[in-house]
């Protein structure tokens, strides 16, 4: 029986969480989406998410780093038990999850005084960067990762 590369797991986390960042970013910068994932994991520590000085910046990329570290583990332990097949619907499956439990549940049960979907617009931007995540992790776990348990779920 092959072990659970866990460590695995945390760095696809950060490498997908940095491109997941840059694109949501991006489209922030650009004015097409009115947040970016900055604000977002800024919204769970720093009070006024929307008005960030440098040190609250690094502090919510900080954030969402580790965010997406262990986001990287649930994928690599998700990975593992059910098998490497179809790993790019299992990646945006996750990351929805993932999205709707970070936007519907946890934000605003820390801050209630924010509304994080203001627009279809925003709301597609945030599914898709955590989708983009999702895939981004479990492209790296199964490239260059042994996650499978039995040959059947090759």
């Amino acid at each position: 029986m092959k072990s659970i590369n866990l460590t695995l797991g945390a760095l696809s986390g950060l490498i997908a969480g940095t491109v997941g960042v840059i694109f949501s970013h991006t489209v922030y910068l650009f004015g097409i989406t009115p947040f970016s994932s900055i604000h977002l994991a800024a919204a769970i520590l720093i009070r006024d998410n929307f008005k960030l000085s440098l040190g609250g910046f690094i502090l919510a990329l900080i954030n969402h780093l580790v965010i997406s570290a262990t986001f990287g583990v649930a994928m690599v332990i998700i990975l593992y038990y059910t098998g490497k097949k179809h790993y790019i619907i299992k990646g945006v499956g996750f990351g929805y999850l993932t999205c709707l439990f970070l936007s519907a549940f946890l934000i605003p049960l820390i801050r209630t005084d924010i509304d994080l979907i203001p627009s279809a617009v925003s709301s597609a931007g945030k599914l898709f960067t955590h989708s983009l995540i999702g895939v981004v992790s479990a492209y790296i776990i199964v490239k260059y990762g042994e996650i499978s348990i039995t040959p059947q779920q090759e």
